[in-house]
């Protein structure tokens, strides 16, 4: 899968969850240390995030970071890729 599209597809996944939780991307910046800005790209899947970014993310979302790439992790801790 071409990078580009993985980042679309994080992004998309990361505003859902935003979204969901009711979370405005200034409430989320603001948690992270993210501008605004990088938080709108990031959804739009146009900049790319570093690990402690992502990290950082997934906390401020209240979520883990599995749920934010494409996985969720089952109570044992496996990743299971087929959950939204």
């Amino acid at each position: 899968m071409p990078e580009h599209e993985v980042l679309v597809r994080i992004g998309a996944r990361i505003r859902a969850v935003r979204s969901g939780s009711g979370l405005t991307q200034r409430v989320v910046a603001e948690r992270t240390g993210l501008s605004r800005a990088s938080i709108a790209n990031v959804e739009a899947g146009r900049q790319n995030l570093r690990l402690r970014q992502l990290v950082a993310l997934a906390a401020a979302l209240g979520v883990q970071v599995e749920r934010l790439v494409g996985g969720e992790c089952a109570e044992d801790g496996r990743v299971n890729p087929d959950l939204p």
